[in-house]
């Protein structure tokens, strides 16, 4: 019996502890050779697994994803601690006086089951950020393959809900917990059924690279057209500069603030956010103002990103910051510097988790921060080097390190 640990929403970094650790194809001994890592190198854990050579995690590493042993990795406690806990508490926790941290999304979601040929297409197709094509997998597996595997049902409620559709995601995650008890799929379920008490977002328009979902109360239909043009238009503009990548539509949908808030269990200070979609709370009533749009652009950079890899929060918001439009002030940037050389804020490299339990404060800082750090790799090695570094995430942490010494300055 295989089990299978799906990291659907927990950001782990261990680091391959030992220089040649060899990453392969598959998780079965002898695989096919991908790459050989030198040792410190950081790898985002996607899930693992135990079978007959014992435990292995896929990871991205040094731009590649492949599979490890877990003796080829250092720092595996954290993950391991929230897998068996299941408890996504630490989500919501503050950062320490000493400035953000990193902190998982959610729970891992731990699963006793076999995951066939056709599941683990469907996970790759979820790490890649193309829900639609891996719930069609997944709902083949379960017309073909049987219903009473607990983890392809929750795989694809995770599916149904990505691609926007609540009410599948619910009874795939009820048909999940039927047949397993699980406390991770059970938070799902709460919050899709929170979600959905709270989303009046019925009405639904499809424009050339997006699926809008919106109050028909709230927005009138003009002014829908108009927000699919400008989502559209930034997602031109951003894809011309990174490059999104995907042939999948994204779903954007745009509430009023109430509903914005009481939906997304975001923080008091979010004002949108991408979950694998892109949740816009109203600034400024149904029109498509500046702000709308620079909070389009914002979402729409995540949304890219998501789509080439796996990237630190840092780069992902000081990117979608810079895209959007903002700029620091003198006296932001020099804020920036001060925390930096007064060690107030950490590392960039430990700004790699999602910052959902932050203050304001704290918030207002981390994005200063990380809108610094852009600015300054920006003026110091040229706009080329960020399409290089998306290409190759693995020169982020040297990066990262000069950046770091640069604000140090």
């Amino acid at each position: 019996m295989v089990v299978l640990i799906l990291m659907a929403l927990l950001a782990a970094t261990p680091q391959v502890g030992r220089d040649g650790a060899v990453l392969r194809a598959g998780c079965e001994p002898g695989s096919g050779e991908i790459a050989r890592l030198a040792g410190g190198i950081a790898a985002s854990i996607r899930f693992s697994m135990n079978g007959e050579g014992g435990v292995c995690y896929k990871v991205d590493a040094a731009g590649k994803q492949g599979y490890l042993s877990a003796s080829d990795l250092v720092g595996l406690d954290g993950f391991e601690q929230g897998r068996r806990s299941a408890n996504p508490a630490n989500a919501s926790s503050p950062p320490s006086a000493a400035g953000p941290t990193e902190k998982p999304a959610a729970a891992a979601i731990r699963f006793n089951g076999y995951a066939s040929p056709t599941v683990r297409e469907a996970i790759d197709l979820l790490d890649k950020h193309q829900p639609r094509q891996a719930l069609r997998r997944l709902e083949w597996s379960l017309a073909n393959e049987g219903r009473a595997n607990p983890l392809t049902l929750a795989l694809a409620g995770l599916a149904a809900y990505h691609s926007d559709s609540l009410d599948r995601a619910a009874q795939y995650w009820r048909e999940s917990l039927q047949i397993e008890n699980n406390p991770s799929v059970a938070l799902l379920l709460d919050r899709v059924t929170r979600e959905s008490a709270a989303d009046r977002g019925s009405n639904v328009e499809h424009g050339e690279r997006f699926r809008l979902r919106f109050d028909g109360g709230q927005i009138p239909p003009h002014i829908a057209s108009a927000m699919l043009q400008a989502l559209d238009a930034e997602y031109q503009r951003i894809d011309d500069q990174l490059g999104c990548g995907g042939n999948e539509s994204i779903t954007a949908i745009v509430l009023s603030r109430d509903a914005y808030n009481a939906s997304s269990g975001g923080a008091e200070w979010s004002a949108a956010q991408y979950d694998g979609r892109i949740r816009v709370g109203m600034p400024d009533g149904a029109v498509v103002s500046p702000e709308l749009r620079r909070r389009f652009g914002h979402e729409i950079v995540h949304a890219c990103l998501a789509r080439r890899g796996t990237f630190p929060s840092w780069f992902h918001e000081g990117l979608a910051q810079r895209h959007s439009g903002d700029r620091l002030t003198a006296e932001e940037k020099a804020e920036v510097r001060s925390a930096v050389r007064d060690a107030r804020l950490p590392a960039l490299s430990a700004l790699s988790g999602p910052w959902i339990g932050m203050t304001a404060a704290q918030a207002r800082l981390a994005y200063n921060y990380a809108l610094a750090a852009i600015e300054t790799l920006i003026a110091e090695e040229g706009e080329a080097r960020v399409r290089d570094l998306i290409r190759s995430p693995a020169s982020l942490t040297a990066a990262a390190d000069r950046i770091v010494e640069s604000l140090k300055r």
